[in-house]
């Protein structure tokens, strides 16, 4: 049940109120870390790594939809008081959070952490994931999984590099026991 102090906050609040405009994490209006900073900058500079052919399509896309879709199932804290937080799986199928404020939440967590420089950057980089198409995508979704946990659970700005590097010691175990052709 919900904290009775009139501080509480609800997700719904903290995204229209008290969080920066979403546009400024994408076009880079806010101050914040390289990378970070200017969602928009990022993905362009990923997109040229896959129209160069040094990264593959299916990884970064594959990798950006499983950490969209997870951080959309997780808990999420949907009400802050001062005593206790409340939080619930799938918050968007709440009454209090909705669709359309989870959905702009998960957006705000992907933006606001280094997730989408790490996944064009640096785990799709064929040094970094397994070479074999299906293991390339075993990886992705790992990876992807494990960001929205360590984003939600761990840290937002620290979330992707750690699960990158979990992730990254589980690479050469796919790439042994998954076997296919190579990727690129």
């Amino acid at each position: 049940k919900p904290p009775n102090d009139r501080s509480a906050r609800t997700v719904a609040r903290l995204v229209s109120d008290e969080l920066p405009p979403l546009e400024d994490l994408v076009i880079g209006g806010h101050p914040r870390r390289l990378g970070s900073a200017s969602g928009i900058a990022v993905i362009v500079g990923g997109l040229f790594l896959i129209y160069r052919g040094l990264v593959a399509f299916r990884v970064p896309a594959l990798i950006v939809f499983t950490l969209f879709l997870t951080l959309l199932l997780l808990p999420v804290p949907i009400v802050i008081g001062q005593e206790e937080v409340v939080r619930r799986w799938v918050a968007v199928s709440d009454a209090r959070v909705g669709w359309a404020t989870g959905v702009i939440f998960a957006q705000y967590l992907l933006f606001a952490s280094p997730a989408m420089l790490v996944t064009f950057f640096v785990a799709a980089q064929p040094g970094i994931r397994p070479l074999g198409t299906r293991a390339s995508v075993v990886f992705a979704v790992l990876f992807g999984t494990l960001a929205a946990a360590a984003i939600v659970f761990v840290s937002v700005e620290h979330g992707p590099v750690i699960a990158l590097a979990v992730t990254q010691l589980f690479s050469p175990s796919i790439d042994r026991r998954v076997i296919d052709k190579p990727l690129i």
